[in-house]
């Protein structure tokens, strides 16, 4: 709805659709308090000879912008582009507003798009374009987040939608969002379907293999040793190895040099890397570092993997903090962020310095903001070992299980 709004032609052919289903109903004042509800109240208040009030929610509470009002025997119509989950509360709180506050009356309500999950009972001529049902779950009772599948945003401009079709765990997944990127693709410019089809099967940037086959190495090149070292785990796993200067062959010890075109800066280069890349592997080996490549992970909501070097772990006492999960016959320590949010922290931000003051990950040189980053994300996962072969496990974890880290699978 705010795509096609967002085009004056397109808003104004869905107005006119509303508009006519009140052409008797003697309206002469048109409310809409959403952005999308008020680019069709303009509409459909010139369609039917009627005046626009605006309203807007100033500290939960629903006011008349400034200039705007509604007088005595004023016949109302309520419009919004969505009438949203469970019985449309923002509408419910338009219609009281109108009741309690004014002297006008609510005769009718307009909506585009009705994704109620149950029937509001509004008690007044109700218009609906369209009914689309959708299944709503709670974090709690989503099976996807129960299975440990990363939550998407299919908004974010670096979804790539046939690399997010291969990455789904389940088979049984695909065919519900292939049939709904079908019906994408069905509104999408020839060009522009081509170039998405592009973006999935052909090496972009000199890079090779499909996009699901593609890892991306970030870290600092003082450490190279370790970036070397974790590029071939990746490699024997069957994929594409790629750092900001070498490409290392899937299955194979050969790699080649990786250069920035001409003229092109270092950190848009990484970001065409995260971009062209399913899954990430970062690698904090000097202090302080990474934290904008960090924040571009975050950003792109890309499966990422976060490694940490640390010193001897033999003796931590961890017992103080319940989202540290530490393996003595593996040698590895997990930060489980997940486990904070569910538990209800109060502090999201920078809690694992308050719970225990032994974490190893701050004195290892990652900064409060890193940590962060990792807490609040469902697609990035904390792992440290004092030993570089104890992060082979992880890894394929979690290159297998389309990156998801599955502790189950480790521990």
């Amino acid at each position: 709805m705010a795509r096609a709004l967002a085009h004056p032609k397109y808003a104004l052919i869905i107005s006119d659709k509303l508009a006519k289903h009140f052409q008797e109903d003697k309206v002469n004042v048109v409310l809409g308090f959403t952005v999308g509800g008020i680019i069709l109240a303009q509409n459909i208040a010139k369609s039917l000879a009627a005046r626009t009030v605006i309203a807007e929610m100033k500290n939960d509470r629903m006011v008349f912008a400034k200039g705007y009002s509604i007088k005595e025997g004023d016949k109302v119509l309520i419009v919004d582009d969505v009438l949203r989950p469970p019985t449309g509360d923002p509408i419910r709180r338009a219609l009281k507003k109108v009741e309690n506050e004014t002297k006008g009356t609510v005769v009718s309500i307009g909506v585009v798009v009705d994704r109620s999950t149950k029937d509001p009972h509004f008690k007044v001529k109700t218009v609906r374009l369209a009914k689309i049902k959708f299944r709503v779950w709670t974090p709690e009772s989503c099976p996807l987040c129960q299975r440990g599948v990363p939550l998407t945003d299919l908004s974010s401009p670096d979804t790539d939608p046939l690399g997010l079709l291969y990455s789904l765990p389940d088979e049984e997944n695909r065919p519900f969002l292939a049939n709904m990127l079908r019906d994408v693709f069905k509104h999408l410019k020839k060009g522009k379907l081509l170039e998405e089809i592009l973006s999935f099967y052909r090496p972009l940037h000199e890079l090779h293999g499909r996009k699901p086959e593609r890892v991306a190495i970030l870290g600092s090149y003082d450490n190279f040793s370790i970036m070397d070292y974790i590029a071939r785990i990746v490699s024997r796993l069957r994929f594409y190895a790629i750092t900001s200067r070498v490409i290392y062959q899937k299955d194979s010890s050969k790699r080649r040099e990786l250069r920035p075109e001409n003229y092109e800066a270092m950190n848009d280069f990484l970001r065409k890397i995260i971009h062209s890349c399913q899954y990430i592997i970062v690698i904090y080996a000097g202090a302080g570092g990474q934290f904008i490549e960090t924040a571009w992970c975050s950003e792109s909501h890309k499966p990422t993997l976060g490694l940490v070097p640390l010193r001897p772990l033999s003796f931590l006492d961890l017992k103080g903090c319940d989202y540290l999960i530490y393996s003595k016959s593996k040698n590895i320590l997990f930060c489980n962020g997940s486990k904070a949010r569910e538990k209800g922290c109060e502090r999201i931000g920078g809690w694992i310095c308050e719970k225990n003051k032994n974490c190893p990950f701050p004195s290892s040189g990652l900064s409060k903001m890193i940590l962060d980053l990792y807490i609040t994300s469902r697609s990035m996962f904390l792992v440290g070992s004092d030993n570089l072969n104890n992060f082979e496990e992880p890894i394929r974890v979690f290159l297998q299980n389309k990156g998801v880290l599955k502790l189950d699978d480790i521990f």
